[in-house]
């Protein structure tokens, strides 16, 4: 009798469990959203916001991720560092030093190829070498293929506020050294401290908070799973964040690779 009672407890207890690992695997399957809280300083006392969809059947890993640093605070008063008009929008690169160096070579790994870069869809950017994505997003401002074959898949799309993207500071350009903008291994080395010093009008993120589905969803293109997209020819390449691409005897003027 005794036996049998036991039996019963650990059956209940299996079940139990095995009810909450599947209930937690189909929380992870399920699309979820996120508001991103901007300030603009090139315009006086204007700020809003825009609302991130996020899709982990196109790459569980980098929602997984997302939501994680979302939750924690990462992206909070990180800057847009790099806006290319017609191009990107990246972000990620946390304003305190301490706290970025503990992510920088925290990758996951690479996913299989599901939604391509479209615009207004997001992705995390990426060495060559595998597992290099951390932290570092990028926004599709146009269809970018080019991107699809540099093996950066979006997990993402921007269904709310894209008025608010397209005020995103793009003044200064291309970054150091292919162009005037923002040296990536000086914001990771001095953080926003550097950046608001030398490039006091770039657009950021003042606050990023998961949020309920949004009211009124507008979607930029036509969802389809991209495959065989053919390689095309591009102005710009993605810049991508590795620390490790970094030596203490790196010269002043020189640059991690980009793809």
């Amino acid at each position: 009798m005794v036996n049998t009672l036991k039996c019963s407890v650990a059956m209940k207890a299996f079940f139990c469990v095995a009810l909450l690992l599947l209930t937690s695997c189909h929380a992870d399957d399920d699309i979820w959203w996120a508001e991103f809280h901007v300030a603009h300083p090139s315009i006086e006392d204007h700020s809003g916001s825009f609302v991130v969809e996020v899709h982990p059947e196109w790459g569980p890993l980098a929602a997984q991720r997302f939501k994680l640093l979302i939750n924690r605070g990462f992206y909070d008063e990180c800057r847009f560092y790099r806006v290319i008009e017609d191009f990107i929008a990246q972000f990620g690169v946390n304003g305190d030093p301490d706290i970025q160096s503990l992510w920088t070579t925290n990758g996951f790994d690479d996913e299989e190829f599901v939604m391509g870069n479209r615009i207004g869809t997001l992705g995390y950017a990426r060495a060559k070498h595998p597992g290099s994505r951390t932290t570092q997003v990028f926004i599709n401002l146009q269809d970018n293929e080019v991107l699809d074959m540099k093996k950066m898949p979006a997990f993402a799309v921007v269904v709310k506020g894209w008025e608010e993207v397209e005020k995103l500071y793009s003044g200064y350009g291309e970054s150091y050294p292919d162009g005037e903008g923002p040296f990536q291994h000086h914001i990771r080395e001095e953080g926003n401290v550097y950046l608001e010093e030398n490039y006091p009008l770039l657009s950021y993120i003042t606050h990023a908070e998961i949020v309920d589905e949004p009211q009124d969803r507008e979607y930029h293109f036509q969802f389809a799973p991209d495959q065989g997209l053919e390689d095309e020819d591009s102005d710009y390449d993605m810049d991508y964040e590795d620390a490790s691409e970094f030596s203490s005897e790196e010269p002043e003027g020189s640059s991690h690779e980009e793809l």
